[in-house]
């Protein structure tokens, strides 16, 4: 038994205990933080039974059943399936941007830096792994589901895609042009890599390599913009 300290959301969950590599947290938490551990139970639930049964099959009852908590919890938190699905696509679009925000902002004012920080972030295990492309590629491939999509994540797709072009730009003017248009030919190229990395990732998990993804992108970079 371990005693340590965590947080969910940024918020501090104070004392939880580690049983047989399980974390328990313990009920001395304040009701704020309950809530918070239970949403996030709740939500990680949603996103194994997408993955394995698929969106159509995700149900109150499906998440209950397996989560070990009663369908009126899940009401209380949600109040029915397309909240509980829209938070559940919440959630993983903020760690997705999250990653590459981030990572772009920890790398320093250097373009080429930057442009390599956005690639590991989004090609590393803690973004790209089968569970969260998986539902990803649900939402993006049910109609009835697709305007839930784009209302979360078209709009931070396009922020990804323009500071990628505008990074290609700026390495494109170090290369002696400013050509926009190669540029912008870069900087699809690269999310395009990205992208195959997703897919490549669900129709063959078994063999996946995050790294050679990496390297595909890097390489391709290095062709657009060879360093000085």
């Amino acid at each position: 038994v371990i005693l340590y300290k965590t947080e969910i959301h940024g918020i501090p969950i104070r004392l939880v205990v580690l049983i047989n590599y399980e974390q328990k947290y313990i009920m001395t938490l304040t009701r704020q933080e309950q809530k918070l551990v239970t949403r996030h139970r709740l939500i990680n639930t949603t996103i194994d039974t997408i993955t394995e049964l698929g969106i159509h099959k995700t149900t109150f009852v499906e998440v209950s059943r397996r989560v070990g908590l009663s369908q009126g919890i899940i009401t209380f938190h949600f109040r029915n399936k397309k909240n509980l699905l829209t938070e559940t696509m919440k959630y993983l679009e903020e760690i997705y941007v999250n990653s590459w925000q981030k990572a772009m902002e920890l790398a320093g004012s250097d373009s080429r830096d930057k442009m390599v920080a956005i690639i590991h972030s989004l090609l590393e295990p803690n973004v790209t792994n089968f569970r969260y492309i998986s539902v990803w590629v649900a939402f993006w491939g049910e109609p009835q589901w697709r305007q839930v999509y784009d209302d979360i994540a078209k709009e931070t797709d396009q922020e990804l895609v323009t500071a990628v072009e505008e990074l290609c730009l700026q390495l494109q003017k170090q290369c002696g042009s400013d050509s926009k248009e190669k540029s912008h030919f870069a900087a699809r190229g690269i999310c395009d890599f990205i992208d195959a990395g997703f897919i490549r990732l669900l129709s063959d998990p078994a063999s996946f390599d995050h790294q050679s993804k990496i390297n595909w992108c890097l390489s391709f970079l290095d062709m657009c913009f060879p360093a000085q």
